[in-house]
């Protein structure tokens, strides 16, 4: 990741709000004839964020060399839907061939902004400074590779249907800047399951401190495990707490990449890192493993 951002620190210096912002007359044309068919004369913004133009975002993934990877997989001819038409929740997908269809689909993207607060009602609480925040919410995120299948080698992971495409990196670099190119405090993701909270982890932290604790402690109790066999044990319902025994339901929470001083400095504080780690500290995970053998066996009797 470390690489990713450095390389990609030089791109974005590089490229202007123009390059990001330009739009094609054809483009223009279909702009101006939408407004003059709305009675109200209200222009919603073309641009995705309110900031990338199309041709803006086609530059965008041309110049970070997402493309690039993705011709070095096999695959070309790439075009780029974006919908705008939702005012709060923006999308962009990634398709090659040169087919819109599902089974073209590499990269669907749903971002949205937001806000968040470090305290509740705006007061100073528990040793945290009072803020919002203003964020770049990612609502879904896939990248799939629909050429090939799943193997004894690369099994699937929760909520996959196709194996991905090995640019997290890279997207995840991009949507980083998207947020700072956009003013925003930081990015923040939802993640569905605990594999996805396990790779976001190396540059995101849960914003409660005891969710973060406990990711934590589950990922150091866990450790010396297939992180595919655990994150389908946590989702099969294997997941025990190690001194009760009794099962723990896997929460996901919203988990925050800090761009703005003040949201680092949420996490930087004193009791943020008190509360995550006593937390981490007094909490035990253990896999029930013949639970989950179990799972597996009837799973596979019906044949899924």
């Amino acid at each position: 990741m470390e690489k990713v951002e450095k390389r990609f620190r030089r791109v974005y210096r590089k490229l202007s709000a123009l390059d990001l912002q330009r739009i094609s007359d054809e483009n223009q044309a279909v702009i101006d004839e939408d407004l003059l068919r709305d009675p109200m004369g209200i222009k919603k913004s073309a641009l995705f964020l309110n900031y990338y133009s199309p041709e803006g975002l086609v530059t965008a993934l041309e110049e970070y060399g997402i493309y690039d990877l993705l011709k070095k997989k096999g695959f070309d001819d790439f075009v780029l839907s974006v919908k705008v038409d939702d005012v709060y929740r923006h999308c962009a997908r990634v398709y090659w061939g040169g087919v819109e269809d599902p089974s073209h689909l590499l990269i669907e993207l749903i971002l949205r902004e937001g806000t968040i607060r470090s305290a509740r009602d705006g007061k100073a609480q528990d040793g945290f400074a009072a803020g919002q925040h203003s964020l770049l919410i990612i609502e879904w995120l896939c990248l799939q590779n629909p050429s090939v299948c799943f193997s004894p080698d690369r099994p699937p992971l929760p909520g996959q249907t196709h194996p991905g495409l090995g640019i997290g990196y890279e997207i995840l670099g991009l949507l980083i800047l998207m947020a700072k190119r956009t003013r925003k405090d930081g990015l923040l993701n939802r993640p569905q399951f605990y594999h996805n909270a396990r790779v976001y982890h190396e540059r995101f932290k849960f914003f409660d401190p005891v969710r973060e604790g406990r990711l934590l402690a589950l990922m150091r109790d866990t450790g010396d495990d297939p992180l595919t066999d655990v994150s389908w044990a946590i989702h099969h319902g294997c997941l025990r707490d190690a001194s009760a025994g009794e099962k723990v339901v896997w929460e996901g929470g919203e988990q925050t990449y800090p761009l703005s001083p003040k949201l680092q400095d949420y996490f930087a504080s004193r009791r943020y890192r008190d509360i995550a780690w006593e937390t981490a500290a007094n909490t035990r995970y253990r896999i029930d493993w013949e639970k989950f053998a179990e799972c597996v066996q009837e799973n596979e009797t019906r044949g899924g």
